[in-house]
């Protein structure tokens, strides 16, 4: 039918028109190369020139011809060109992919042209059962090649999984990619994963608070959630994963950091809390100072991180015990006297 005629030289006409629009895209990433290029180029004749700057004034620092301010400031300026200079090169190479992406666009929309002209020719004269025979093998090779150019320029655009923190580059343009992939990506949403043993899971509920804190940053906590609690138990070492999301977490918290978290199982559950200035350590250990007979013994404590009331104890001590506040200067059975 005349309609289907048409209708085939239509797609024939817009699938040319879209071949001329890649082979447009080719020509633009091409001239961005050479641009990209020539601007390499000159940045990297700026460097010559700043190292032949820096290696003269280095010689006039050594002969106290010039100060070290000069010198200072011609070092920084090689700095700041040999920055540009490397990130010039990763704007070249970008170019580059960029030109193989089109490139194979432009080997899909070909292919697809040939396709559709087959098809053209097919409707406007007919064909006899071989030219029929032909013409199928002739599409299904057209359709092979561009799901073959499909799939380069898919495999030409790196996409993330999910929206993140790269952390590393593990793979440089021209290299093949590895297990580890192209980069190291991190979530940006945090969170903090613990093993905790199986005896406590009946103590577990999934929305409990938790008290995050850093021995790096000391006095700094904050809050989190329980989101979820693994559904398995590790054989091996007893434990079961639980995931804790932080509310409102602060600056210096970063991916990969360790940290301690204290879920608050029983608000109203009973603690000793000691000053935090009658804390101290001992080789590796926590200890605290009592009196005992009147001397200052000293004592190994197990305890939780700091509070704002003070230091919770687990073990090591009872309410009745006689302890030091401020045991600075003190020594293990130095005798003290306890005034009432």
């Amino acid at each position: 039918m005349r309609s289907e005629v048409e209708a085939a030289a239509e797609q024939v006409r817009q699938a040319q028109a879209q071949l001329a629009q890649q082979r447009v895209a080719v020509q633009q990433a091409q001239q961005s190369v050479a641009q990209s290029r020539a601007q390499l180029q000159q940045l990297q004749t700026e460097l010559n020139l700043a190292a032949t700057q820096l290696e003269r004034s280095a010689a006039l620092l050594d002969r106290n011809f010039i100060s070290r301010a000069e010198y200072d400031q011609v070092q920084t300026q090689y700095r700041v060109t040999e920055q540009r200079v490397a990130a010039a090169q990763k704007v070249v190479e970008v170019a580059q992919a960029n030109v193989q992406a089109a490139q194979a666009g432009v080997q899909a929309a070909q292919a697809h042209v040939k396709a559709l002209e087959a098809r053209l020719r097919t409707v406007q004269t007919g064909a006899t059962p071989q030219e029929i025979e032909v013409a199928r093998q002739r599409v299904a090779e057209a359709e092979h090649a561009l799901r073959v150019a499909r799939q380069q320029v898919q495999e030409a655009v790196v996409t993330a999984p999910f929206a993140g923190i790269i952390t590393a580059i593990n793979a440089e343009l021209g290299q093949p990619v590895g297990t580890q992939g192209v980069v190291r990506l991190v979530s940006s949403a945090l969170e903090f994963r613990l093993d905790v043993d199986e005896s406590n899971l009946a103590d577990l509920a999934v929305g409990q608070e938790a008290v995050i804190s850093s021995s790096a940053f000391p006095g700094n906590t904050f809050r989190g959630n329980d989101l979820e609690i693994g559904a398995a138990v590790d054989r091996t070492r007893g434990t079961v994963t639980v995931r804790v999301t932080p509310l409102q977490p602060p600056d210096w918290l970063r991916p990969g950091q360790t940290v301690n978290v204290s879920i608050i199982t029983h608000r109203a559950a009973p603690r000793l809390l000691i000053p935090t200035s009658a804390v101290g350590r001992s080789s590796d250990q926590t200890v605290v100072y009592v009196v005992e007979n009147g001397r200052a013994l000293q004592k190994v404590v197990l305890t939780r991180p700091s509070t704002a009331q003070g230091v919770p104890v687990l073990a090591g001590l009872s309410a009745e015990d006689w302890i030091i506040a401020d045991a600075r200067g003190l020594t293990a059975g130095e005798r003290v006297r306890v005034r009432q």
